[in-house]
């Protein structure tokens, strides 16, 4: 077993397996219709946050489910990276996906180390498959929990929840602060463009709405670096790796001659590009290609023509909230006619260079409060005080405390006196678990 770091003298490493178990308990949920029903979806990635969820008869699921009780924690097993764990105090059913999990020690200390980078980082090492990477139950028996005295793991959890609790109000309150910054944002450029005396256009009869493009067998041309002659292809998540306006880098570039052959369209620089479909349209991110570039069928491309300006373009989507021309459906979408009748007011180009560096200037000093990066601060000071916790830091160690090697022999005789655990029942098609 690994032993990730140093621990103080009166804690033990063990292994999962020693400490927890999987409580399988495979049951119908046509039998439990109104009991809360959880899935990996319904846990924010990395914080334990549970998200609003449904019923087991709202969400109209069907196929077996994990029975879990008040006390368990519920441990995402696909895509172990993305630490999808929560603490229930409730009766409900989770998806087949989850491991809930009742634990011999104290269950919140165990859930916070369930959390932790250190335990994240070696459950994503032992993840199997590719495509839809998951640790199994035994892999996830042999992973490492520091366990220090009982009474301690309780001064721990205490301690954690209570620094934890401020870093939360200090995150809630930078995002709502940044909300309102981009509420301001979008208030000035609409106010600038709004009132301007202007003619107005659809915007499908100046630009050219461009959807990308997914050919067969693409990813056999895709290379992680440039080079002579290539260019960017482009994803939706490569929005995320600018933080200003202008995209020219990528995760994977072709070249020219492989764009062609594929019948790929290369669109030019100054193309506006904003998410077409799922999630992403709900983060609103636009972008201007810098350089000439293809991208994904999950990214739409609005090509300016010789009447506009390309940044002039940005700001005018800068306030138009993506979300609200999406469609309803549950995986949402934009399509080329949700934008060719939208109305866009153009004057003459010079105008519209004024107007855009106008609006630099007055972008500056809100981007410049935005930019206080208070919540990756407090993201960082997350990972520490968990850190700190389980190394045996942020509590004293008490001497009078019962030593944790007492606390571990009286799990073992407790689980020798009860017997073996019960097998869960197995549904056909899913894994079989304890």
């Amino acid at each position: 077993m690994t032993e990730p770091f140093a621990i103080p003298a009166s804690w033990q490493w063990v292994t999962f397996s020693d400490v927890a178990r999987v409580a399988s308990n495979l049951v119908s949920p046509l039998e439990y219709p109104d009991l809360p029903h959880i899935a990996p979806n319904h846990i924010e990635s990395e914080t334990g946050r549970l998200l609003p969820y449904k019923t087991a008869a709202e969400d109209g699921v069907t196929s077996s489910k994990h029975l879990f009780e008040p006390g368990h924690i519920l441990y995402s097993k696909i895509r172990p990276y993305l630490a999808k764990v929560v603490r229930v105090d409730f009766r409900g059913v989770c998806s087949a996906d989850m491991y809930p999990i009742e634990a011999s020690i104290d269950s919140r200390y165990l859930f916070w180390w369930l959390l932790t980078p250190t335990f994240t980082s070696l459950a994503a090492g032992h993840q199997s498959r590719v495509v839809l990477p998951k640790i199994n139950k035994e892999a996830l028996g042999k992973l490492p929990v520091p366990v220090p005295p009982l009474a301690e793991q309780r001064r721990i959890v205490a301690a954690l929840e209570d620094h934890l609790s401020r870093l939360d109000k200090a995150r809630q309150l930078a995002a709502t602060a940044r909300k309102r910054l981009d509420h301001l944002r979008a208030s000035l450029i609409s106010a600038r463009l709004g009132s301007m005396d202007a003619p107005r256009f659809r915007l499908g009869d100046v630009a050219t709405i461009a959807s990308g493009h997914t050919p067969k067998g693409v990813s056999d041309y895709l290379k992680p670096q440039p080079g002579a002659g290539m260019i960017p292809y482009y994803k939706v998540g490569d929005m995320n790796l600018v933080a200003g306006r202008y995209m020219s880098e990528s995760r994977t570039y072709l070249s020219s001659e492989d764009a062609a052959s594929l019948k790929l369209h290369v669109r030019p620089a100054g193309t506006v590009l904003i998410p077409k479909r799922g999630g992403a349209i709900h983060t609103n991110k636009k972008r201007i290609m810098q350089t000439a570039a293809a991208y994904d069928l999950n990214t739409m491309g609005i090509v300016p023509s010789e009447k506009l300006d390309p940044v002039y373009l940005w700001y005018w989507f800068e306030q138009l909230d993506l979300s609200s021309i999406a469609d309803g459906s549950n995986v949402p979408q934009i399509n080329k006619p949700d934008l060719v009748d939208l109305v866009i007011p153009i004057p003459e180009l010079g105008r519209q260079k004024e107007i855009a560096s106008a609006l630099d200037e007055a972008m500056g000093g809100i981007q410049r409060i935005a930019d206080i990066p208070v919540i990756a601060r407090a993201s960082s000071l997350h990972r520490a005080l968990l850190a700190e916790a389980f190394a045996g830091r942020l509590v004293a160690q008490d001497p009078a405390d019962e030593p944790a090697s007492v606390l571990l022999e009286r799990i073992r005789s407790e689980r020798a006196a009860r017997g073996p655990v019960r097998r869960g029942r197995r549904s056909k098609g899913q894994e079989a678990v304890l």
